[in-house]
């Protein structure tokens, strides 16, 4: 048997679903979703230890925390992504 080469990060079973309506995101409005990090980094297309990292620095998006269990709001997410967009130099596009 030849060994599969192609590299695969670990996703949860959860959001490896293709239909939609089996993501976490798609079912209800972005206020009342709680992702997990490795959801909220999929999301984000970074890396889990990198939201790890702003958990601890005070960076990145706000999260919640219950007991030892951190999830993030999907609005929230958005929201730091939509505070971190930024526009091109008017110039660049002359």
């Amino acid at each position: 048997m030849a060994a599969n080469t192609t590299a695969r990060a670990h996703v949860p079973r959860s959001v490896r679903q293709t239909d939609t309506a089996q993501k976490p995101w798609s079912a209800a409005g972005p206020a009342t979703v709680l992702l997990t990090t490795v959801e909220a980094a999929l999301f984000l297309t970074i890396r889990p230890s990198t939201l790890e990292k702003w958990r601890c620095t005070g960076e990145g998006p706000r999260f919640v925390r219950m007991g030892h269990v951190v999830r993030y709001l999907l609005a929230d997410l958005i929201a730091f992504v939509q505070a971190n967009a930024t526009e091109p130099p008017s110039e660049a596009w002359s």
